[in-house]
């Protein structure tokens, strides 16, 4: 009856004065002109509010009936405090079950000033534990008691949740007990504003570490984000907040948000004892009082489907990378119907159907890329319950950009007009079917990312979810997909925000003209690019005879060596463990070197070039979509080194002709072609733009091996952009065909389950084919090949800007480098003691972060051999705030001091050797094929003594902590130390 009091004043709200309680905007922001749909739209929002406030009652009892539709194969629990349990068997699933901890509470659940708060939090969990007064993560003694490693524990920070990770051993008790005591110290942890203040340095060195010289455009973004969508978090001010917050703001967030209401405890594995282990829980989490709190998801969605809509214009200060001058278009379709009626299973199929128009949409922007010259990127991003609304990105040239939102935009309007025809359909749905088929649903991971979503969503998981969905796709006909294509499928965007370089402004007016325009043309049906029939012709292919070879016989590794009458060596190897994969890698002494330093660039990018290009009479696009509708995984790339030309690959047994064929063509018939060498500058541009990889720590490293004179690598980074524009076609082209033009200087290893008489004929055919020349490329080497090291110990600064970067640094990257020459002949040995002991370094740096008081993150040590350079190389590097520079410089020698002087402690070596050591060298990952051909080309290449796998498994089993300190004695010697930092000119990092 309440209920239906409650109903009556809200339509009486809506009828007075046009709002409602649950909007802090009016209905009609949404255009909703009649009545009747808003009351529908007040009513449809209220009854969800209503049933989601109702799941759980008062008191601690326990409430076993799921409230929304969920697979009965799940035991669930819902205490009368709120807290709920989640416990999936999985039979016959991996050796770990799997257990989370799931707080419904993230980053859109601050306040401006309450910015990284659940962050914060996250990383407290594993230092504020009343029961662990030993970081979790560093206490290899307790961890290896449980049969546990460090990658067992790990958490994370959503939007609307923060999960906690604790994997355990499926058979041991006391794992999961540990895990338990963990998960409820969560519950009421001990954050003692010592504890808060130092952890401020991690969370600033995360950021700056993740970042790296993106900082001002992820600022920028996520500014934007937080003007477009309500409640998103805006990190423009980060560092100002990061060092104002106190102790007491963050605890009161913990203890708002932190209540049993909002928690749920998930286990998923081969669980034998479920009734046992429900018992535990309901025990352990039932004395926590209930604190009933707001449903901040819903708020913020609410506000935003009814808000107003946004244009949002920011501008970015301009960094030279290139001097491209790129620009960023977000534009949001909001779809309020995603956040209704989630508990209805029919829900399950509406979402289906937005993951086949993320596979389908973005399968059709991406055709719009395959054109040379294309100057634009696009993606495309389903509605969620997180954000209700359908996003496209498109990014390109500001002189451009026009041209790219009108073809995504043409491309959104010819699906929705035309669909799909009946053949596209039937592959689409066929193809998709073999992805869900693939999904394995008796794979844990399955069920955590659905247990998730029915938790912090609300979503329904019936029984028989996967298969029930299978069988209704597979009875989906092309009209009814069709028909959803033109239902869901918008072209005028709600919102719109723009990421653009200082100086460059683009108004609503102009950008929604250019929408319009978009929607006022014609729109063609979809025409697909014929795939290609073959890469090398009938007659192409004949005239391929099959070439002599000599027998040379079995060598020491096993495996077959034979030469080619061109005088090519091959390599087959056939004891691996793979039936269905083969590797390859072909390698030349030559490289680089054997031209003139102006030609350098040119040279280490001729691969790139040429591999854009394309091959025979096929460019890039062909060759792509060949291997993609014949090929299975099949993966290859050409490169040059300094000292080095070589082409490596990998695919399925049965593509094996298919990857003799390409390298043919590659050798034999590069593609030229101007329009794609143009179109690789702008992509290679465009990947330093926006990479994948850290573009300072890259630069560093590079400035580090030119200061050394160590030519091994080829440069990543700024000097790898300047090197674009260095880049000559012609030259590239002709030192390409030079260093591919000598079968006799390559060496071939073929690694995999195969025939050796069934593959030799293909290897006459097609490596035997390869050209020959009369004089040696290796003649003109310039330079020899080993590095003389400069003397130490040394210190040495370097900056960014003495090599033409454009971004500032907030940290210093600093290096701790033990460096000596190799003895000769190198022995695998002296590798694997490297590896050891860089490894045993690494874990004790990691303890940098908890024992020192020092903000650190990005930290990682290593050791091994420049087998090209010839010398030992073990490292430390650190990102570290430039205050504490000289303590962590202080607490890195005692470390290494206290590895030379002292055996390392035996659970730490037990940690490091089970985690880390074992596991590469057991015997069954040597006989990978991967594996293999990288063993065998040390061999070949370095002269590397041969030794059997069951050989490196027992010297590895019998190292023992006395190994670790004498290889430290040997290796980390002080007059072997080179220090290097990368810093701002004149230090003004250290400001």
């Amino acid at each position: 009856m309440k209920v239906i009091e409650l109903l009556y004043k809200v339509l009486a709200a809506k009828e007075t004065s046009e709002s409602v309680l649950l909007f802090k905007q009016p209905l009609n922001m949404y255009k909703i002109t009649e009545k009747i749909k808003g009351y529908k739209y007040v009513l449809q929002i209220f009854l969800f509010v209503v049933i989601t406030s109702m799941n759980g009652q008062e008191g601690n009892v326990l409430d076993n009936g799921a409230p929304l539709s969920l697979d009965p194969s799940i035991r669930y629990g819902r205490l009368g405090n709120g807290f709920t349990y989640y416990i999936k068997r999985v039979e016959n699933g991996p050796e770990k079950i799997n257990m989370r901890f799931y707080v419904k509470v993230g980053n859109n659940y601050q306040r401006d000033e309450e910015l990284d708060y659940a962050h914060a939090i996250e990383h407290l969990a594993f230092k504020c534990a009343k029961d662990f007064p030993v970081n979790l993560l560093n206490d290899p003694g307790l961890l290896n008691s449980l049969g546990m490693g460090k990658s067992d524990l790990f958490a994370q920070t959503w939007n609307y949740s923060t999960w906690y990770r604790f994997d355990i051993p499926s058979n041991s008790e006391n794992a999961f007990n540990t895990g338990l005591r963990w998960f409820t110290n969560i519950t009421d942890l001990d954050l003692t504003e010592e504890a808060i203040l130092k952890e401020k340095g991690p969370l600033l060195q995360e950021i700056v570490f993740r970042q790296g010289d993106n900082l001002q455009k992820f600022f920028a973004k996520t500014k934007l984000k937080s003007l477009l969508i309500p409640c998103s978090s805006d990190y423009s001010d980060f560092f100002k907040l990061n060092k104002e917050y106190t102790p007491e703001t963050l605890i009161d967030f913990y203890k708002k948000w932190y209540q049993p209401d909002r928690m749920a405890i998930v286990l998923v594995g081969d669980i034998k004892n479920i009734d046992k282990i429900e018992k535990k829980i309901i025990d352990d989490f039932s004395s926590m009082n209930r604190v009933k709190t707001p449903n901040k998801w819903l708020a913020c969605v609410q506000e935003y489907l009814t808000g107003e809509k946004h244009f949002v214009h920011m501008e970015l200060d301009s960094i030279d990378r290139g001097g491209s001058k790129e620009v960023e278009f977000f534009l949001y379709h909001r779809k309020p119907e995603i956040i209704e009626n989630l508990e209805n299973e029919q829900k399950i199929k509406e979402r289906l159907y937005w993951k086949l128009l993320y596979k389908l949409i973005n399968h059709r922007l991406n055709e719009l890329e395959k054109t040379y010259g294309n100057h634009f990127t696009s993606s495309f991003f389903p509605p969620g319950p997180y954000l209700p609304a359908m996003e496209l990105r498109i990014r390109s040239n500001v002189n451009t950009i026009g041209k790219g939102l009108n073809k995504v935009l043409l491309t959104l309007r010819q699906l929705k007009k035309f669909g799909l025809e009946q053949n596209e359909w039937d592959e689409f749905r066929n193809n998709y079917i073999l992805l869900m088929d693939n999904e394995e649903t008796d794979r844990s991971a399955y069920w955590l990312e659905r247990i998730q979503e029915h938790f912090v969503y609300g979503e329904a998981l019936p029984g028989n979810n996967a298969i029930d969905l299978k069988k209704w796709l597979s009875k989906l006909s092309l009209k009814e997909f069709n028909a959803a294509l033109g239902r869901l499928i918008s072209d005028d965007p709600d919102d719109i925000g723009i990421v653009a370089p200082k100086g460059t402004r683009f108004t609503e007016n102009q950008v929604r003209g250019w929408i319009q325009q978009a929607q006022s043309q014609s729109v063609a049906p979809f025409i697909r690019q014929e795939v290609p029939r073959e890469l090398l012709s009938e007659d192409q292919k004949s005239t391929l005879k099959l070439r002599g070879y000599k027998d040379i016989g079995t060598a020491s590794s096993g495996a077959k060596e034979i030469v080619l009458d061109n005088g090519m060596k091959v390599i087959l190897d056939t004891l691996t463990n793979s039936k269905d994969r083969f590797y390859l890698h072909g390698f030349s002494p030559n490289g680089a070197s054997c031209f003139p330093e102006k030609a350098y660039f040119s040279a280490i990018n001729a691969p790139y070039i040429v591999q854009n290009s394309g091959a025979g009479s096929l460019n890039k696009f062909q060759i792509n979509s060949y291997l993609k509708e014949h090929a299975k995984g099949l993966w290859i790339r050409p490169y040059i080194n300094y000292n080095e030309t070589g082409i490596k690959g990998n695919a399925a047994i049965d593509d094996l002709e298919m990857m003799l064929q390409l390298i043919y063509l590659y050798f034999v018939h590069p593609r030229e072609d101007e329009n794609a060498f143009m179109d690789w500058k702008i992509q290679e541009e465009n990947r330093h733009l926006y990479p994948t990889y850290g573009i300072i720590n890259q630069d560093f490293v590079v400035r580090i091996r030119e200061f050394l004179k160590d030519r091994s690598k080829v440069p990543e980074g700024t000097r790898r952009l300047h090197g674009i524009r260095q880049s000559d076609m012609g030259a590239a082209y002709e030192i390409y065909r030079e260093l591919h033009g000598d079968a006799e200087d390559f060496t071939f290893i073929v690694s995999g389950s195969f025939s050796v008489e069934e593959v030799l004929p293909l290897l006459q055919k097609y490596l035997g084919n390869l050209p020959v020349r009369s004089n040696s490329i290796s003649d003109r080497t310039r330079f020899t090949k080993e590095v003389t090291l400069p003397a130490s110990p040394l210190y040495k600064q370097f900056n960014p800007h003495t090599m033409g970067a454009g971004y500032k640094m907030k940290n210093i990257f600093y290096y701790r480098k033990y460096l000596s020459k190799v003895d000769k002949p190198m022995h695998w040995k002296e590798l694997i003691d490297i590896e050891v002991l860089g490894y045993m370094l690494n874990s004790r740096i990691l303890d940098l972060r908890f024992s020192v008081e020092a903000g650190l993150y990005d930290m990682t040590a290593f050791g091994t051999i420049n087998k090209e350079s010839s010398f030992y190389d073990i490292g430390i590097l650190l990102n570290v705030i430039p205050s504490e520079l000289e303590m962590l410089r202080k607490a890195c020698q005692s470390l290494v001091k206290e590895l030379r002087d002292k055996v390392v402690d035996r659970e730490v070596f037990k940690d490091v050797m089970l985690n880390n050591v074992y596991p590469k060298y057991r015997i069954n990952k040597q006989y990978h094929p991967a594996r293999r051909v990288e063993k065998l080309y040390d061999h070949y290449r370095f002269n590397e003594k041969w030794a059997s796998p069951i050989e490196i498994e027992e010297y590895v089993k019998l190292l023992t902590p006395e190994d670790i300190r004498t290889s430290a004695r040997k290796y980390l010697k002080e007059d072997n130390l080179m220090e290097f930092t990368f810093e701002d000119e004149n230090g003004n990092s250290r400001k």
